[in-house]
């Protein structure tokens, strides 16, 4: 192969060539020539040429810093990744010796991707409401639902439920303590109470399933697992 491409070229000689040698299909290259025109744009405004030997650490510092109020973080990855391809396409023909945007690491911070919402006490009546006229629809979601209302448990705790989980008792007001167990120094077993309609539709949901079982189960019959809870209450319209 003739290589034309050094270190002076412009990185979109540079991604011109990679794409001749590339199977993407259109829209990817659409969309990888769009990020390479951003990128070159951002350097001359920086009064830099955009050519291959600019790219440096400290040009990928200013680049994220420059673009973090300007692109969401998906948008600066797939910058990110346009060039740590074409780089290691550089490398690979030894324009270059370093991938210097493989060292770029882009945060989320928005509280929307972190953090799940908030709900008030007319959302949560929402919830509960929508979660009884879709089990009514055949969408089996209420005892997740009602579990998550009435205890609180984050969705990191809900996952760890096992059908062994639900113990029924009558806690009389003149019981004594129920003693919590303790499984090590930093870890115990809790005990928190559900009302007695809500623990039969829960006892009902877990009925003939081995102790062992996952207790909780998401939208597509799968157990329960990260962000589960999240989209069930996307499902119910929140």
């Amino acid at each position: 192969m003739n290589n034309t491409i050094t270190e002076k070229s412009t990185l979109e000689e540079a991604y011109m060539e990679q794409e001749q040698y590339s199977v993407w299909s259109l829209n990817s290259k659409k969309v990888y020539q769009g990020n390479i025109k951003k990128i070159s744009e951002h350097m001359k405004s920086l009064e830099l040429e955009p050519t291959i030997e600019n790219v440096t650490s400290k040009y990928c510092k200013k680049w994220l810093k420059d673009n973090y109020e300007i692109y969401k973080p998906r948008t600066q990855n797939q910058q990110k990744s346009t060039m740590t391809s074409l780089f290691k396409y550089l490398k690979n023909e030894r324009v270059v010796n370093n991938n210097p945007f493989l060292n770029v690491t882009i945060e989320d911070y928005s509280g929307e991707t972190h953090f799940s919402k908030d709900l008030n006490i007319m959302e949560l009546y929402q919830v509960y409401k929508s979660a009884h006229e879709l089990q009514a629809d055949g969408v089996n979601i209420l005892a997740p639902m009602l579990l998550g209302i009435y205890t609180g448990l984050r969705n990191t705790n809900l996952i760890k439920l096992k059908v062994k989980s639900l113990k029924r008792e009558d806690i009389k007001n003149n019981q004594e303590e129920i003693e919590t167990p303790i499984i090590n120094s930093k870890n115990r077993e809790g005990l928190l109470p559900i009302p007695p309609k809500a623990m039969a539709v829960l006892c009902a949901y877990a009925q003939e399933k081995p102790p062992d079982d996952p207790l909780l189960y998401g939208l597509k019959g799968k157990a329960f697992a990260n962000k589960q809870m999240n989209y069930i209450v996307k499902k119910d319209g929140l």
